[in-house]
């Protein structure tokens, strides 16, 4: 294994900056690698298995590297989608992923077709990330 990489140096040097939000917060990264296994349990806990497809629909933001850290350290695929799209276009590229799982904060998607398979709803708005099935 590669002496370099996120979870290596999480796990040795926990304190260390890792992210600096434009409100300057400051993400260390044993905070970043907490937040990651929180998300990655609780996916799972929904039934989010190794090589499904997890859509995004996250603005530039730590929400989105600990989706991205969630996915990478799970086996899942992460298909981000781009938030500034209208939610029908949105609608239409999970309908064409066949995705089965979706996380997207919820100030930023206002609008979707009641969805055929369960979606996921990030909540990273409250002290702690919360899923529920929509």
């Amino acid at each position: 294994m590669s002496e370099l990489g996120f979870y290596r140096f999480a796990n040795s040097q926990p304190n260390e900056i890792a992210i600096i939000e434009p409100s300057e917060k400051i993400w260390t990264r044993g905070d970043l690698l907490a937040k990651t296994n929180q998300l990655t349990h609780a996916l799972k806990e929904f039934g989010v298995k190794s090589g499904d497809v997890v859509a995004t629909v996250l603005p530039n933001s730590v929400e989105y590297y600990i989706a991205y850290l969630a996915c990478a350290q799970s086996g899942f695929y992460m298909v981000p989608i781009n938030w500034h799209l209208a939610g029908p276009e949105i609608a239409y590229i999970l309908e064409d992923l066949g995705r089965k799982h979706s996380l997207h904060l919820e100030k930023f998607l206002l609008w979707r077709k009641p969805a055929k398979r369960p979606l996921l709803l990030l909540t990273f708005q409250k002290k702690d990330a919360l899923v529920q099935p929509r």
